[in-house]
């Protein structure tokens, strides 16, 4: 078990991320995962959610997993922006996504909150800044969350593939030597060797980058389309590069 393989009969695909995976503005039946899931011949498991974070994503991922019976299934994991954050809501005990948007005065990622004063976020933006978008920091959990599915999934015996959708966990290289992690023990993880190991796995289809970056490069993707959210020919070609990539890894393990 590890990485989808193509010739193997598959009945559903699971597919985890965020609208990326969802289908775009939400009103699509298209999306990668099931351009994905008509090429390896099985169905499409719907498991995305716009706006969800890397938490939610290996959440949700995990969590079908355990509750319903995965004979037979592989997974997709489309992993989005590490800055997604969760604040967790005391009064239905769950977390609820926010993002940097906060900071301009909108909170209806956080419903359940009632301010007394609407402007707490930008007044208090380098506190708020400083805890929920350092950008290492949000980097360093979803590295976390990237080796917690990819062993789950492992421990399993379910077939897989993890990609990213949006942004990369190579983004941000700061520059400390290697003789200073000893007294920084929580960078162990951030280290480039690290993080390039992560993404050059066979189980993580890095060959194209990210999702977002690679299909703004195309000609054939139109942003004033579905939101800016991937199109049908990216969706597509997605699918295509997925295809090309586990079936070489396979031929190359013969």
């Amino acid at each position: 078990m590890g990485l989808i393989n193509p010739s193997k009969k598959y009945k559903s695909l699971l597919v985890c991320g965020c609208s990326f995976t969802q289908g775009g503005d939400f009103t699509k039946d298209y999306s990668w995962g099931l351009s994905l899931a008509k090429r390896l011949g099985c169905e499409k498991i719907p498991n995305g959610m716009a706006g969800a974070s890397n938490y939610t994503i290996m959440s949700q991922c995990i969590s079908y997993c355990e509750n319903n019976d995965m004979t037979d299934v592989c997974v997709g994991v489309q992993w989005s922006q590490s800055v997604r954050r969760e604040v967790w809501n005391d009064i239905d005990k769950s977390y609820n996504v926010v993002n940097s948007d906060v900071f301009k005065g909108n909170t209806n990622s956080i419903p359940w909150i009632k301010f007394e004063d609407e402007g707490i976020f930008t007044k208090n933006e380098k506190f708020f800044n400083s805890i929920w978008w350092d950008y290492q920091e949000n980097i360093m959990r979803t590295i976390h969350y990237m080796i917690l599915v990819k062993n789950y999934l492992i421990s399993k015996n379910i077939d897989f593939v993890m990609f990213e959708g949006i942004g990369s966990i190579m983004d941000y290289l700061p520059n400390f030597g290697e003789e200073n992690l000893h007294v920084r023990p929580s960078l162990q993880l951030f280290t480039p060797k690290i993080r390039k190991g992560i993404l050059n796995d066979d189980t993580f289809f890095s060959d194209c980058g990210d999702m977002y970056s690679a299909m703004h490069k195309r000609e054939d993707f139109d942003k004033n389309e579905n939101g800016g959210h991937p199109t049908l020919p990216i969706s597509e070609w997605w699918a295509d590069e997925l295809i090309k990539y586990m079936t070489k890894i396979h031929q190359l393990k013969k």
